[in-house]
This record gives C-alpha cells, structure tokens and sequence, in this order.
C-alpha cells in the first residue's frame, strides 16, 4: 500500500468513526467541526505570521539591510544590457544593440560602430555623416563610455529632494531615454487623462498618480490574502487568486473594469506612465524602472535622471510606491504612516534593479 492508499483509507475510517478525536469526557462535546475550525485557524495563523515575516521582517537593524543603506551601484550595474534601446533626436535616432555594445545612427544615412572602439569626438563625425544631430550623439556616447568603465555616481535621494539634485546639474536627456527598456510604446493623452497630470512634468505626475490610483482601485488585499494562503497553507495545490484577477491596465482602471491591484501591477503602470512621452520632452527627463526585493516578495519604482554635474557623471535617483500610496488610504493610516509615496527609506529594500523589465 502506498501513502496515497493509506491516506485515503485513513479518511474513510475516520468519516465514519470519530474515536480520532479526544474521548468525550475531555473534549465537553467538540465535535469534528470544531475541531477542523480549530486546524483551519492554525493554518491561518502560520500562513499569517508567514506574512508578516515577508512584510515587516529583514530591514534591520536586528537583521537584513534596507534601501538608504545598499550601494546603487551594486544594484543598477549595466543598465543597458538587456534589450535594445532606442532614442530619437534632431535628423534621426540613436539605437544601442548587442547588451550595449554597438551604437547605430539612422538618418538620411546610417552609420554604425562599437561602443569599445569610439570615442566622443568618432560619435560627432559618425552622426554628421549620417545626418544625426552631432551635439546629441556626441553626448549621448561620452555618457555610455562612462557608464562602461564605471565612470559613474548614483545618487539616491527622497522623492522631495530629486528635483534639487537633478537640478544641480545638466540633464542628459538622450541617455536617460536610452536607460528605458522598451517593452510597450503608450499614448501620453490617455495617461494625462487618468491621472489628470501630464507625465511631460514627472515631478507633478507622480504625486498625482498616486491620487489617481486612489480614487480608481485599491491594494488587492483578498488576492493577497488568497496568495498568501496558496503559497504558505495549501503550498500551491491550488491556484486560488485566480478568483480575484483583473484587467489592469489604464483603459480597465479608467472605465472602472479594474478591481484590486497588485505591487508589480501599480509598478508597471507607473512605469508605462512616466515613459509615455520621450525623455527629450520631459522636464527632468526620467527613466523608471521596476525595482525587486526578493527578501519580502514586493516590487516598487525606481527614477533616474543621467546628468552631468562638474564634467562628472552623476546619476539621481529616486524610488516611489504606489503600493504604499493606496494601501495607506485603504486602511485610513495616511494620518499615521503618511502619504507612502517615498521608498527611499529604511521600509524598503531591493535584490536588483530590472532596466530590462518596464511593464
């Protein structure tokens, strides 16, 4: 007999035969419902403090570590690895092929050259044989090559202090957009009008669309707990947040269609939202990315802004959660935890920053 066989003949038996439980004497007439009531609310309780675990536990100081306190550099190497990238600017654009290691400039002309065999001043002829702008592609190379060498600063900052440290030096507009994974091309009206900001103004948009997302879902606390309960009760015998699921992009979120979202749900619209218009129409340009902490199963945004500050490549950066935002509001503690807009702080952590994963 195997153990599939003697589980279910062990079933049976106890079906019809409740000897299982303690004698009557000691259980004062608890029956078997009670007493599954009883397991299932253990279960619960694991499943809870399973929760827990993945929500509270691991920023330190006791242990793990959190977000003011990783180096960004470690955590953002070769942001143009993954995917090819693409920018456009006056007379043509700029593409960046083989995980970052070849530029091509398509204009009238086309031209073509490895980022290891270039300099900046073999980038501006390049582009003016192409028809490129020269100014644009000449920049555009000078901040790649120094993103190749590790000639680079990033500069992590609360969301209320970005725009002084991009301000603080020259945007590169070009290479911020060439920081964008390009996955999805979408449509800044549409944007506009959910959130009732333009994301050309990433500074004013991200607070709105946080109030946006407020006003139109909510954090999908039934799917969670169902997850929850699939991952660390059932152990993924079952898909159980299948039952909760929905459209979510902006068209579902603005015709009411959308229920609940998820972290990398809020994370992907953010990031759909602020790539809608090109960097070069931006004021600060910003490239956003979806940030992982493996640590606590969550995913956020990240905002970074390539600029040039005293001839030294300085990369701003900036993280936001809309997970935070709506959750807050759900549970009305905006009054105790705030808005949650921020990320940078020791509520947060990150394994890696996905350039390649925008939405």
């Amino acid at each position: 007999m195997n153990r599939r066989q003697a589980l279910r003949r062990f079933h049976r038996t106890r079906t019809a035969d409740e000897r299982w439980l303690p004698p009557v004497a000691d259980r004062d007439g608890v029956g078997r419902r009670t007493w599954l009531k009883r397991l299932g609310a253990a279960a619960v309780g694991v499943g809870a403090a399973k929760a827990v675990d993945n929500v509270v536990i691991g920023y330190g100081p006791l242990t793990g570590t959190n977000l003011t306190e990783q180096s960004m550099a470690a955590l953002a190497p070769a942001p143009f690895a993954w995917n090819n990238r693409r920018v456009a600017v006056p007379g043509g654009r700029i593409e960046l092929t083989e995980r970052g290691e070849r530029v091509t400039l398509r204009g009238s002309e086309q031209r073509s050259f490895r980022l290891a065999e270039a300099s900046p001043g073999d980038a501006r002829s390049a582009a003016a044989a192409a028809g490129v702008d020269p100014g644009s592609t000449e920049a555009a190379v000078e901040d790649l090559l120094a993103f190749r060498d590790g000639s680079v600063r990033y500069e992590p900052v609360p969301f209320a202090e970005f725009e002084a440290a991009v301000t603080a030096g020259t945007p590169r507009p070009a290479t911020t957009e060439l920081m964008r994974a390009i996955l999805r091309e979408t449509d800044p009206d549409p944007v506009a009008a959910f959130v009732g900001t333009s994301p050309v103004d990433p500074i004013a948009f991200a607070p709105a669309l946080a109030e946006a997302f407020r006003e139109h879902t909510y954090y999908d606390l039934p799917r969670y707990a169902a997850g929850s309960v699939e991952d660390n009760v059932i152990m993924g015998a079952a898909d159980l947040r299948q039952f909760f699921e929905s459209p979510t992009s902006f068209e579902a979120l603005a015709s009411g269609e959308a229920s609940g979202l998820f972290c990398y749900e809020f994370t992907f619209r953010s990031v759909q939202g602020f790539h809608a218009p090109p960097a070069l129409g931006q004021d600060p340009p910003v490239a956003a990315c979806k940030v992982f902490d493996e640590r606590h199963k969550h995913v956020y945004t990240a905002l970074a802004t390539v600029t040039r500050r005293d001839g030294d490549l300085v990369v701003p950066m900036t993280f936001v959660d809309y997970t935070h935002t709506t959750l807050y509001d759900d549970l009305n503690l905006r009054s105790v935890l705030g808005e949650g807009l921020n990320g940078y702080n020791t509520r947060h952590r990150a394994t890696e920053l996905r350039w390649w994963n925008g939405v």
